[in-house]
């Protein structure tokens, strides 16, 4: 059986993509997933093969990315999983998506290596004030490409206004000086490029909770107040706000204001899917005891029990496995 190897920053996992020995007469699954998802990704796959003796041939990049490979490329996937389950109503419902489930929560971090300039300083106090010292490098994902891209950008607008301080003061305001400061070739498309510059060329990034516990990265857990981890918070989170492309067809960007909301995570199964069936038994994996136990095991924290948006719509075969949800039922 032959496996590629993928490099995630800085170490390397083991994802199956499209095996050619065995089970040669089983179609593999398409997978599109965001790459936080990467470890989940590959665990799940394993365990797919061997209960169903069916490869995965699996795909990362950012959620819009993912998304965009649908909707604008018209690319085929038999199921898609991406780090907001907002990107699903945004660039795939209604002709690409009918439903949804929501199955996993993250939260942002502050990820820094030991050589980090200031990092035996850095403490939930005083965060804020080390990433403005001049001589600090910092790094994000672009927000058109990726969740964490835009959630970044919200972090530090509640931290602005945890802290009273303008979003638009170039002296205080970490909204300001970090969009000043990050040149281009520091904004990077999706969460695993932006984990390789740490303590190659930057000192700090923020990253969701899981792929710093996954790849044994130092970081820093910010207040619940700005992390964006707690469902009790939507009208807290809401006040930060970030622009982002919607859509680049036509002869001028569309963009979108999207506000703060907890990380929740969304998959579903495209109705261009073809094999829906296998499809189904791929989710009801990952929404089964052992799927979860990947999760939690990787740092994410779960949605209990999954919620589905336009339930009805669900498979049949999974509609047993979560429970109907709307934007006031998070817990």
């Amino acid at each position: 059986m032959a496996i590629q190897y993928i490099r995630f920053g800085l170490g390397c996992c083991l994802l199956p993509m499209l095996l050619c020995c065995g089970h040669a007469d089983k179609e593999a699954l398409t997978v599109f997933y965001a790459t936080s998802l990467e470890g989940a990704v590959e665990r799940w796959s394993e365990m797919f093969l061997t209960r169903e003796g069916i490869e995965v041939r699996a795909e990362g990049s950012g959620s819009q990315d993912a998304a965009r490979k649908i909707s604008e490329l018209g690319r085929t996937a038999d199921v898609i999983l991406v780090a907001d389950y907002h990107v699903i109503d945004w660039l795939l419902v209604p002709n690409h998506a009918r439903w949804q489930i929501l199955f996993a929560g993250n939260e942002v971090v502050l990820a820094h290596s030991e050589q980090s300039r200031y990092a035996s300083e850095l403490t939930a106090d005083n965060w804020r004030k080390i990433l403005l010292r001049r001589d600090v490098r910092v790094a994000r994902a672009d927000e058109d490409l990726a969740p964490i891209g835009y959630q970044t950008l919200q972090v530090w607008m509640l931290s602005d206004l945890e802290a009273g301080v303008p979003t638009t003061d170039t002296q205080r305001s970490i909204t300001a000086q970090l969009r000043a400061r990050i040149p281009p070739s520091l904004v990077r498309p999706d969460i695993k490029s932006l984990a390789a510059l740490l303590g190659l060329q930057v000192d700090y990034v923020f990253l969701f909770r899981n792929v710093a516990h996954e790849h044994n990265l130092k970081y820093l857990r910010l207040p619940a107040s700005v992390n964006l981890s707690d469902p009790g918070r939507t009208a807290e989170y809401a006040r930060a706000t970030a622009t982002i492309v919607k859509s680049s067809r036509g002869p001028s960007p569309e963009t979108i204001v999207v506000r703060g909301s907890p990380i929740l995570y969304g998959l579903t199964i495209p109705p261009s899917a073809r094999q829906p069936d296998v499809a189904e038994r791929f989710v009801k994996m990952i929404l089964d005891q052992e799927g979860q136990n990947v999760l939690e095991d990787l740092g994410f924290s779960l949605v209990r029990p999954p919620r589905a948006c336009r339930f009805d719509a669900v498979p049949k075969s999974l509609q047993p496995l979560v429970k109907a949800w709307d934007e006031d039922s998070t817990k």
